[in-house]
């Protein structure tokens, strides 16, 4: 009978490069979504690793594992609580991450998915003060905005705009404050999204009954003013009432505010093909839905103008879409993950990259 092979990991027990190998380990492991089984198995191994990491003593080498641990979670998207954790272990063993700006800033992004937004408002702030760029002011801003402080969103993402090369995305979403403010009446909410839902369940089939609606849609975006069947349906009631402007701002919230329904994109971008008024807004909203949906985007809105639209119309739409988006640079972008180096500085690794070498 042949020996048992030995552990790996065991083996390496004195390995002074084990930080080095947990690194490539969260290079090349697959981006794609884990089940709950092989997450624990992940999160046994990196603990294995870490326990060999910091036998050395070496605290900083520690820090920087607990980094790379929590980095890997949140760009594999992983149990949402999982990134704090590490993050939080990494800051006990080299307190100066609270010094760095993509530290406070990752802490931003794992608190934001995990619906506090407050919080994450506040550590994109820290990371913001601390020199990070422009995207981080973005995120700041939208943080803000989905805690339901909205004039301090707005202030915010005025700063943004007055950076260099602005996305197409930011661009959209700040206008958000001031429309909410316009249509709502609110510079600040508590957001209570199930109490909208309950008010727009009493809404009529959005082609009808305008006044009822729209009273409906204001009442229920008073309890949540991000709240995406709010503003859609807000944006039929324009419609109807031929204010093109305002159905197509009403279906460009919902679509930012729900942004893998295709339907709510392409509702924005034809108001904006059939529309005068709201042709400014075209160019933002296809690159902006465009990254969300590529190939989808195009068929969805394809498939409307030929049902809505005589066929010679439909064809020239069709043929200015397809111009346009063959315009855009790559819309695809490899997912991504930062690894901190032994000198402290980091390298941003593309996944999809790694996996091939």
């Amino acid at each position: 009978m042949s020996a048992k092979p030995p552990n790996d990991v065991e083996s390496r027990e004195h390995d002074p490069h084990v930080c080095d190998e947990l690194r490539a380990r969260a290079m090349l492991l697959s981006p794609r979504r884990f089940t709950s089984e092989e997450w624990i198995e992940i999160s046994t191994e990196f603990d294995r690793w870490l326990v060999l990491a910091g036998k050395g003593g070496d605290q900083k080498r520690l820090a920087r594992a607990n980094y790379n641990c929590g980095r890997f979670y949140g760009a594999h998207a992983g149990p949402k609580a999982t990134p704090i954790n590490y993050y939080r272990k990494a800051l006990r063993c080299d307190p100066t991450y609270r010094n760095r700006y993509y530290f406070s800033s990752e802490i931003g992004g794992t608190l934001f998915d995990q619906g506090r937004f407050k919080w994450a408002a506040k550590a994109y702030k820290q990371s913001h003060a601390l020199g990070a760029p422009a995207e981080v002011v973005a995120r700041y801003a939208d943080a803000l905005l989905h805690a339901g402080d909205y004039r301090a969103s707005g202030l915010v993402f005025a700063e943004y705009l007055k950076t260099d090369n602005p996305e197409a995305h930011w661009i959209l979403s700040a206008r958000a404050p001031n429309l909410i403010d316009r249509y709502v009446g609110v510079e600040f909410q508590g957001r209570a999204p199930h109490k909208a839902a309950e008010i727009l369940a009493m809404a009529a089939p959005p082609k009808d009954s305008g006044s009822k609606n729209r009273m409906i849609a204001v009442e229920a975006l008073k309890k949540d003013a991000l709240h995406p069947e709010g503003w859609y349906l807000l944006g039929w009631v324009a419609q109807a009432a031929s204010d093109w402007d305002q159905a197509a701002w009403c279906f460009t919230l919902a679509a930012l505010f729900e942004r893998t329904n295709v339907h709510f994109w392409t509702s924005a971008l034809l108001m904006c093909l059939n529309t005068k008024p709201a042709e400014a807004l075209f160019p933002y909203l296809l690159v902006a839905g465009y990254r969300i949906h590529h190939g989808n985007l195009y068929r969805t809105l394809a498939d409307e103008l030929r049902r809505s639209l005589p066929e010679n119309i439909a064809e020239d739409g069709i043929r200015i879409l397809r111009e346009s988006l063959e315009s855009l640079p790559p819309a695809v972008v490899p997912g991504e993950i930062r690894v901190l180096k032994d000198d402290g500085s980091f390298e941003v690794v593309d996944l999809e990259h790694a996996l091939e070498r």
